[in-house]
């Protein structure tokens, strides 16, 4: 429930606004900079079988020499969107979706410059984290703009179309991949069966043959 009344820092809102902070940096700080130190001091090892067991979902999908780049780079994206979330650094909307705005470019342009996914599947990884990255960032600078210069009804509907559409394309997309991996693996674990089916098969056909030689 949200109390409009009480004014932040100040009185009994002190003590929340402590508590608040504290679990955003161990949440959005603290726990990551564990992990990065916990698989950094593993060096070659991080991708031996028995590590990678407990911390794959951290490095798997990137160049070697990349594999910080979740526990790094995209902890600190959601943390700087949370904290421009909960925290009035700025006093008006309008600053606030600039903030949205500029962090979505910081991390779209980190994104390209670096390129840390692996290159399976000619770079799709890449490609789709690079996709999704631009629709935020062209989401929160279209609505940033039409918050702040008020564009005509005509400009206002063509712009947040845009933006629509441009999400839509991107969740299509992902639904697409969805979908082809899902058959992809429903038709490979069919192909394995049918495979090991007609190898039993062709097995016992052979030992009945030689039974058959044997005593004939």
């Amino acid at each position: 429930k949200a109390y409009p009344e009480v004014k932040c820092l100040s009185g009994e809102a002190i003590e929340l606004a402590a508590i608040s902070t504290l679990g955003l940096l161990i949440w959005g700080l603290g726990i990551p900079l564990l992990l990065f130190m916990k698989i950094k001091l593993m060096g070659s090892e991080r991708l031996k079988p028995q590590n990678l067991r407990n911390y794959s979902f951290f490095v798997q999908g990137f160049e070697p020499q990349m594999w910080w780049w979740d526990i790094v780079t995209k902890r600190l994206d959601v943390f700087l969107m949370q904290f421009w979330l909960h925290w009035d650094l700025v006093n008006n909307v309008q600053s606030k979706l600039l903030l949205y705005a500029f962090t979505s470019g910081i991390f779209l342009a980190a994104h390209y410059h670096f390129q840390a996914y692996d290159n399976r599947q000619a770079g799709l990884l890449d490609f789709v984290e690079g996709f999704g990255l631009c629709a935020r960032f062209t989401a929160f600078a279209i609505v940033a703009f039409i918050v702040i210069f008020t564009p005509s009804p005509f400009w206002t509907g063509l712009l947040g179309g845009s933006m629509i559409i441009l999400s839509v394309c991107f969740a299509l997309y992902l639904l697409l991949h969805v979908v082809r991996n899902v058959l992809f693996t429903a038709l490979t674990m069919e192909y394995i069966k049918t495979s090991d089916d007609n190898e039993l098969e062709d097995e016992c056909r052979s030992s009945s043959s030689r039974v058959v030689a044997r005593f004939s």
